[in-house]
């Protein structure tokens, strides 16, 4: 298969979270997210600084405080928790409470 080909069949898969304190469950859906298609793309939710414009706006932070407490580690420590899972290849800050279009453009999809 040449490389323009390989490309072409590229299938990138998206999975978002906050990701804090992560554990087995978090690797295990990333693990099966990335044998869906050919690359996986981590959104883990920011403290809510910045958002593609075009999407509805949520700040992570005062939503995972609501519900289960402050998180434990900061947004950068929960960025490298989730680059050393070896089936993960890309990581971005995510702020938007639903994937759009505009978001899916921002990221590649």
């Amino acid at each position: 298969m040449n490389d323009s080909n390989s490309k072409s069949h590229q299938v990138r898969v998206w999975v978002d979270g906050c990701f804090d304190l992560v554990h087995f469950g978090h690797a295990n859906a990333l693990r099966q997210a990335r044998g869906l298609g050919t690359q996986l793309v981590v959104g883990v939710h920011s403290d809510g600084k910045n958002a593609p414009v075009g999407c509805a706006i949520i700040c992570f932070l005062e939503e995972i405080t609501k519900h289960k407490g402050p998180p434990v580690f900061n947004e950068q420590e929960r960025y490298r928790l989730i680059r050393a899972i070896k089936w993960v290849d890309e990581v971005s800050s995510f702020d938007a409470f639903s994937v759009c279009s505009t978001g899916m453009y921002y990221f590649n999809f």
